[in-house]
């Protein structure tokens, strides 16, 4: 919901009448569809079970290989890079920005077309200024 009163926002700017929804969340997918009749809703047909988690993608899939966990890796990774590609391709981008896919995402987006497309960021500011999100951990690397 809280994406979509973004999109609201810029949709009539941009003329947008398609949209490439990337979440592990299905409620938002079943969200989008039903209640987004006049737009057209594109997503992945995943396994958002894979998903479940309050985790952002990159550290479930770390801590699941250390762990050894049932979790599809290997679809989960696939899904996260189709997911990449077809946000790079975005006229616009909504997102998280302090979840490294959505940064990546905006950042493949601008190599590939050769200027930074609009974005809108729902929580943190691009590059954060050195600021770490509450329940980021500091990572240093030797």
């Amino acid at each position: 919901e809280e994406y979509f009163a973004d999109v609201e926002k810029i949709r009539s700017q941009y003329d947008i009448h398609r949209v490439f929804l990337s979440s592990d969340d299905e409620s938002a997918i079943t969200y989008a569809v039903t209640v987004h009749r006049d737009l057209e809703v594109i997503y992945l047909n995943a396994e958002r079970r894979e998903f479940a988690s309050n985790w952002f993608i990159e550290y479930r899939l770390e801590a699941s290989m250390r762990s050894k966990a049932s979790m599809d890796v290997a679809m989960v990774a696939d899904s996260t890079m189709l997911d990449l590609m077809l946000l790079r391709d975005a006229d616009v981008l909504v997102g998280g920005f302090s979840s490294h896919l959505s940064r990546l995402a905006l950042e493949l987006s601008t190599g590939e077309k050769g200027f930074v497309p609009p974005y809108v960021t729902l929580d943190v500011p691009y590059g954060m200024n050195g600021a770490l999100p509450p329940y980021a951990v500091r990572q240093i690397y030797n």
